[in-house]
């Protein structure tokens, strides 16, 4: 269960009052709350990292085009492009070749628009269009071809100039080429439409602890928040993260802690490498308790930080000579993070502030999940390989 009332409070402090926080302890299947079109951060317990791919896709797909009406311009937009490419196609590879290029672009669309909304159609790695330059140094201008993909070809459909030294937007002086003037124009007109698009993004955040949430330092818990949050990838619609927040054995007043259950630890599969270690000692650690070693941290918390690492990060780990890295090595194997995805080339951050030191000694691994969406995928000659 989320103790909705700690973590709360850190969240509005991290992101404000323009992000929706959505708590959900109760079931994985109450889509609702993830198809509004606020930019939200959705908080959930680790169980639910099952079901990742399909709240995603339902959020993303219900959401987004349950929002537009039939009437609204972008979807007529769209509808005007797919209509100019289905006449100029028919003519190129008949009709019925035509009609199946044009369910597949359809689907292109719907897969870039919920990723990265409509302004993806136009711009960015998953572009229906590019600009091609030729440089004329005799003229002092450069020339440049608006390009349209099509089935297996590519087409000029516009062309213009620009002088050394100025600058034009995407739809800016362009001459339509005779042929594909209304493709252009359909094209002209999603991108004033996209324009004023507003890019809502879904941080979606798996929570797990072996402890309750208050024994933990509260400036560490928001520390491991608003680092990940403030550092997730802007041009993404949907991401995704699981966050455990783990207790040492060494000075801590629980005893018998919470154990990952089996699906848990399946759900924990969806995590990907080269996630972060979170670092937080206690006050009672010997980091803080001799004096040679609390002047010299953080060099004495986690003695490799500054050296490259090479191999498995679980053996830097136990070759370190501190109780609290011992601990923090156990409590890993213990759970049997070192035998999966996210227990690999993680990367070290060390919490040092102590003004709310607590005695507890803690630590935290954070990892983004794979949601399934095809902005993540990789393309090999129009073919998706996820």
């Amino acid at each position: 269960m989320l103790d909705e009332i700690f973590l709360r409070p850190i969240l509005e402090d991290i992101v404000g009052s323009s992000t929706n926080l959505i708590f959900e302890n109760e079931t994985k299947d109450n889509f609702e709350s993830f198809t509004s079109n606020d930019s939200s951060i959705v908080i959930s317990p680790l169980d639910h990292l099952i079901d990742l791919p399909k709240r995603i896709r339902r959020s993303l797909y219900e959401g987004k085009f349950s929002s537009y009406s039939q009437h609204s311009s972008s979807e007529s937009s769209i509808r005007d492009i797919l209509s100019c490419t289905l006449d100029l196609l028919t003519i190129e590879i008949g009709k019925d070749n035509a009609l199946v290029w044009r369910e597949e672009l359809y689907s292109r669309i719907r897969q870039i628009i919920a990723s990265e909304g409509f302004y993806g159609i136009l711009n960015g790695g998953n572009s229906l269009i590019k600009i091609q330059e030729k440089d004329q140094k005799e003229r002092f201008e450069i020339i440049e071809e608006l390009i349209f993909s099509f089935q297996n070809y590519e087409v000029v459909i516009g062309t213009r100039a620009i002088r050394y030294g100025d600058s034009a937007l995407l739809f800016e002086h362009w001459s339509p080429v005779e042929g594909y003037v209304a493709l252009f124009n359909s094209l002209k007109n999603l991108y004033g439409d996209a324009k004023s698009e507003t890019f809502e993004r879904k941080l979606h955040l798996f929570v797990w602890s072996d402890s309750p949430l208050e024994s933990f330092q509260h400036s560490f818990v928001s520390s491991v928040f608003s680092d990940y949050i403030y550092g997730i990838r802007k041009n993404h619609k949907s991401e995704a993260a699981v966050i455990l927040l783990l207790s040492t054995a060494s000075f801590s007043g629980f005893q018998q802690k919470p154990q990952l259950s089996n699906k848990q630890y399946l759900a924990l599969q969806r995590a990907n490498s080269g996630g972060i270690l979170y670092l937080a000692p206690g006050s009672m650690e010997d980091i803080f308790q001799n004096e040679i070693m609390r002047i010299s941290r953080p060099d004495s918390v986690f003695e490799v930080t500054k050296v490259e690492w090479q191999g498995q990060i679980s053996q830097h780990l136990e070759s370190i000579d501190t109780q609290y890295i011992q601990d923090v090595h156990d409590k890993l194997t213990e759970l049997e993070l070192f035998d999966l995805r996210m227990g690999n080339d993680l990367s070290c951050v060390i919490h040092e502030a102590g003004h709310d030191l607590v005695e507890q000694s803690a630590f935290a691994v954070i990892s983004r999940c794979w949601t399934g969406t095809w902005a993540e995928s990789l393309e090999i000659d129009g073919e998706q390989v996820i």
